[in-house]
């Protein structure tokens, strides 16, 4: 479990504490979070971090799928045209200057 997720918990906590140099700590340990998945000491809205997590996850896996399934940028037949057209008028200069 990375910071992020402990900090869902630790944030909604009634225990929770702010040192300038570590940020969001507990106020029962006077340190950052270590445990796995959740506290044994928590104090609060244990609904609104379960739902925060589920709702991270589903973004998560949202965004996978989203990269997955994402479609090849098309490209333009006009600008394959242009592409064609320029290549075209180069070929005639060049046989214009050198014939």
């Amino acid at each position: 479990m990375d910071r992020e997720h402990r900090l869902t918990f630790c944030s909604r906590c009634k225990h929770k504490k702010f040192d300038t140099a570590k940020g969001v700590i507990c106020g029962l340990t006077d340190d950052v979070a270590k445990f796995y998945s959740s506290c044994k000491d928590f104090s609060g809205d244990k609904t609104s971090v379960d739902l925060t997590i589920k709702r991270r996850e589903l973004n998560k896996i949202h965004e996978e799928e989203q990269g997955r399934y994402r479609k090849a940028p098309k490209i333009s037949v006009w600008g394959i045209i242009g592409f064609i057209a320029f290549i075209i008028s180069l070929v005639n200069l060049y046989l214009t200057l050198f014939s």
